[in-house]
């Protein structure tokens, strides 16, 4: 596979060293990395994805510790870009100077996967169906080839590489972003000393299978999909939308809308039981939500997420059971038994395999954590336990 491995930096490996920033402002690279072949055979030209990182990397190169974003996510973990930028990465509360994720000992990383889901916006680097194809001079629409979780990886692996780290002291991701940290441990288990995986599985069961069809749906009842062939100028955004409505319910626990909505109207003039169109606060706040989350993300790259996540299981086609004995790493686990997307038996299943298998871990069961959205984005009760597993 020819590769050109670059690499665009506008301060080298320093970069972005929290500690070296008091206004926790980062920069953003770009990794290109020319002709990717997939697992299943197809190349996709002139690849690449965006990345950035805080900390130093030691000489040994061995103090690296990957942080993967969620399905809805990019890899923005820590930091802000600018000062007036509003929201920092997902997890800063966890990553930089002396917090659980310390940048002063840690070299911390995080990749935007191919495919991701928001390639308009401007910050994010990625290729996938909205990426120009270099044979034809045109977006490659449906035919950008199938990724899995493996390619995500693989893809991964490259930078690391070209990055010159050897071994990572520690990988860390939440749902579909954990789904990558047990594959790259599998694949990988001579270079992974430690994985935090949160509300994550080894395989998406019939459950996950299910809603990752139902969260596809909308898009493809869309008129304006047309078989994923359209055009920026007319994208299915109502599909994206409702999409993203069922992902958002799908993500939380019937109790975090129930204080904030519960049955409050939407107008207190309106009641919703005279007329089709009145509706209660919960719906305008699930459309609110939805219309933000749609504006730069992209239903074919949705929909591709969707069949990555529907497709997985370690150990690139072999038996769950046997790829799970390669893994070399030590596990920090932590889940919630009120998880709607990857269900209790699912997870039940996996903390199974892995002590079948003999493998060094510690489990936290988050009982405060209502659905897999607020076991993913809070993860200060776990802050303690993630600085001692670090070590």
């Amino acid at each position: 596979m020819a590769r050109t491995n670059r690499v665009h930096k506008s301060s080298a490996l320093l970069a972005v060293g929290l500690e070296q920033n008091p206004e926790y402002i980062v920069t953003r690279d770009c990794f290109e990395f020319g002709d990717f072949r997939t697992r299943q055979g197809e190349t996709i030209g002139e690849a690449r994805f965006g990345w950035e990182s805080y900390g130093e990397l030691n000489a040994a190169g061995d103090n690296a510790i990957l942080i993967n974003h969620f399905m809805l996510g990019f890899g923005h973990a820590a930091g802000r870009y600018s000062e007036d930028e509003r929201y920092p990465g997902f997890w800063d509360h966890l990553i930089g100077p002396g917090k659980a994720i310390d940048t002063r000992k840690y070299f911390v990383i995080s990749m935007d996967c191919l495919c991701n889901a928001y390639p308009f916006n401007p910050v994010v680097r990625t290729t996938g169906p909205t990426s120009i194809d270099p044979r034809t001079g045109e977006p490659y629409g449906m035919r950008f080839p199938i990724i899995s979780i493996k390619d995500i990886v693989n893809a991964q692996m490259l930078l690391l590489d070209n990055l010159g780290i050897g071994r990572l002291h520690a990988v860390m991701g939440a749902g579909f972003g954990g789904f990558l940290t047990y594959e790259l441990a599998t694949a990988w288990p001579d270079r992974v000393d430690r994985i935090i995986p949160i509300c994550a599985t080894l395989e998406s069961d019939g459950w996950a299978v299910a809603w990752m069809n139902a969260w596809g749906t909308p898009i493809r009842l869309d008129p304006a999909w047309n078989k994923g062939d359209y055009h920026r100028d007319n994208p299915p955004t109502a599909g994206l939308i409702e999409a993203m409505k069922l992902v958002y319910l799908n993500a939380r626990h019937w109790g975090a809308l129930e204080k904030p909505y519960g049955r409050t109207w939407a107008d207190p003039d309106r009641d919703p039981m005279r007329s089709l169109t009145d509706r209660y606060l919960v719906e305008v706040g699930l459309h609110e939500a939805s219309v933000r989350r749609a504006r730069f993300a992209d239903a074919n790259h949705f929909l591709y997420l969707v069949k990555a996540i529907q497709t997985f299981q370690i150990g690139d086609g072999e038996p769950v059971e046997r790829a799970i004995t390669k893994l070399k790493a030590r596990v920090l686990m932590s889940y919630t038994p009120h998880d709607e997307i990857f269900a209790g038996p699912s997870l039940q299943n996996t903390l199974a395999l892995l002590m079948r298998a003999g493998t060094k871990m510690r489990l936290i069961r988050r009982d405060d954590a209502l659905g897999h959205i607020e076991a993913v984005a809070n993860t200060k009760p776990i802050e303690d336990d993630i600085a001692k597993f670090l070590g």
